[in-house]
């Protein structure tokens, strides 16, 4: 078989300064401004890279046709015979359409060759690019295949340190009959072809001047060949994500679900959780839109929790010393913990990842999906006592945890509490599919719903004291950390303004779950007295039962 190559020649110059071999003035198209001999340079590189690419697109047409004739043809015959190389599916996806490929290359090299034989300045190559270019996308159906899992096993059976097949043989012995590349360097050529009409075109262009009539299409050229490289570059990544997704779902057991069209593979790794009793080792799978993590066990690994990501995800550090090193906690709308990973630069690139991650993530405005931005109290350590402050009373429950005593969990703000101290289920949103558990301190808020208001009665309400003569107006409502609120209180002749400096808040953080501002005051860390407020409103209604003993104190003191 043997390989044309084509001789370039540089185009001989007049003896006339500024003229071309063709007798064109190159300063027709680049302008007065522009010296002849500048304009003759640029004519001679077009001349050159247009050379360059018929060259280059007739070596790449005799190794397709090499490809073709001397290795697919036969190993199809072979396949089709008693003693095949490979399996007739095994040929069709190394090879893929590279048939189709020569075939698209063959008309396009002639089509140029016609142009470039008889090239002058007034050659116009942009036409010819803008007609082929929209046919290169069928090279993307040939880079999945090649950069398939499948292929490169197949192509494993080429390597110097694998034992002999029938197929290393065959292609040892027409390698060395054709004198040419191994087959692994001819089937890379395709992907290759592309970028490389990126570069030759892009070169042309910039020798092009703007008033040439071919500089239009080779504008409009030169961004189909870029959107064409994009769009094969997304497949390839695509079809590697695929691929990535399928080999993690066959590390499993059971099926978990992972094969989605839209979902992309991120990070996977070793993290240790924190749990009540002791902390237990997971590996972590995170993609576009979900968290998973599963439990390895001797058939595989079982999974354990999958969790959305969505605008209620974040991840925030561990402030508390006594923590193990490395921790960070995840907090999201199923169930928010700790984990830690095994070394600082591990914990480093999580970080890095997630905050990839949720950046991408939409932002919610929809009140049905209130619920879903809600983010799940972080509870990791075991609590004995319930913590609720009853209002009937004014005392913490401080009821004991045991056998009797089940622990439950407020849907509204997320405390841990009693069944005594939480024993309403009502709707959480306007919409919301399910009643849901909350406590005594979240009822009433709660009740103010339209669809809540014939749940419960107002007898079975815990009992809210309300003092007419006792008035709370609140002139600013504090929006940052540091800022100050001014509250006026008049009760029973005692005058006076506390003057609040917000130094920590509490469940800020948590979207459409405490829209309302208000006002703790805690001492040794018990909350004593909360403030309430109407929805949509900024005049708070105190919770009065500490309000004539703990409010009359500050204000005399603050007097």
């Amino acid at each position: 078989f043997d390989v044309v190559e084509m001789s370039l020649t540089r185009a001989k110059a007049t003896t006339a300064v500024g003229a071309t071999s063709d007798g064109a003035n190159p300063r027709k198209f680049y302008g007065k401004s522009a010296t002849s001999e500048h304009a003759a340079k640029a004519h001679r590189t077009r001349k050159r890279v247009a050379q360059e690419l018929l060259s280059t697109e007739e070596s790449y047409i005799v190794s397709l046709r090499m490809v073709c004739k001397h290795f697919q043809k036969p190993l199809l015959r072979a396949a089709e015979s008693s003693r095949p190389i490979l399996s007739h599916r095994d040929v069709n996806l190394v090879f893929s359409n590279i048939k189709s490929i020569r075939d698209l290359n063959v008309n396009f090299y002639m089509d140029l060759r016609k142009k470039i034989e008889n090239y002058t300045i007034n050659t116009k190559l942009g036409k010819v690019l803008l007609d082929f270019v929209p046919y290169f996308k069928m090279y993307t159906k040939y880079v999945e295949h090649t950069e398939s899992k499948e292929t490169r096993e197949i192509m494993k059976m080429l390597d110097a340190n694998t034992p002999t097949s029938m197929f290393k043989r065959f292609h040892s012995e027409s390698c060395a009959a054709l004198n040419c590349l191994p087959l692994p360097a001819l089937l890379i050529t395709p992907i290759q072809r592309i970028p490389r009409y990126k570069l030759l075109v892009t070169e042309y262009l910039k020798n092009t001047a703007r008033s040439h009539p071919d500089y239009q299409d080779l504008v409009k050229a030169l961004e189909k060949i870029e959107e064409t490289a994009k769009y094969m570059n997304e497949s390839i990544k695509k079809a590697e994500n695929r691929a990535k997704i399928i080999q993690i779902s066959d590390l499993f057991s059971q099926d978990p679900g992972f094969v989605s069209p839209s979902r992309s593979f991120e990070r996977d790794g070793i993290l240790f959780k924190k749990s009540r009793k002791e902390d237990i080792r997971y590996r972590f799978f995170l993609f576009n839109d979900i968290l998973a993590y599963a439990k390895e066990t001797k058939d595989g690994y079982v999974l354990h929790r999958r969790i959305p990501i969505d605008s209620s995800f974040m991840i925030r550090p561990v402030n508390d010393k006594t923590a193990e090193p490395n921790s960070f906690q995840i907090m999201n709308s199923v169930k928010s913990f700790q984990v830690y990973s095994s070394n600082a630069g591990e914990k480093e690139k999580w970080i890095k990842s997630f905050s990839a991650v949720t950046k991408r993530v939409p932002t919610r405005s929809n009140k049905k999906s209130s619920k879903h931005n809600q983010r799940a109290v972080l509870q990791f350590k075991k609590l004995e006592y319930c913590q609720i402050q009853k209002m009937k009373n004014g005392n913490p429950c401080r009821r004991k945890f045991g056998l009797f005593t089940k622990r439950h969990n407020c849907k509204k703000c997320g405390s841990m509490c009693c069944a005594s101290c939480s024993p309403y289920h009502v709707y959480i949103y306007e919409g919301a599919p399910t009643k849901e558990r909350v406590c005594t301190m979240c009822i009433r808020p709660l009740m103010e719903l339209k669809s809540n208001r014939k749940l419960y009665k107002e007898r079975h309400l815990p009992t809210d004291v309300r003092v007419a003569t006792q008035q709370i107006r609140s002139k600013s409502v504090p929006e940052a950390t540091g800022q100050q609120s001014h509250f006026s209180c008049y009760e029973e002749g005692v005058h006076g303004t506390i003057h609040i400096l917000l130094i920590g808040a509490r469940d800020l953080y948590m979207k459409h779950r405490t829209p309302d501002p208000y006002v703790i005051f805690s001492r040794s860390g018990l909350e004593l007295c909360k403030s309430m407020v109407a929805r949509k409103s900024e005049s708070p209604v105190w919770n009065q039962v500490f309000f004539q003993i703990l409010l009359r104190s500050y204000i005399l003191i603050l007097i």
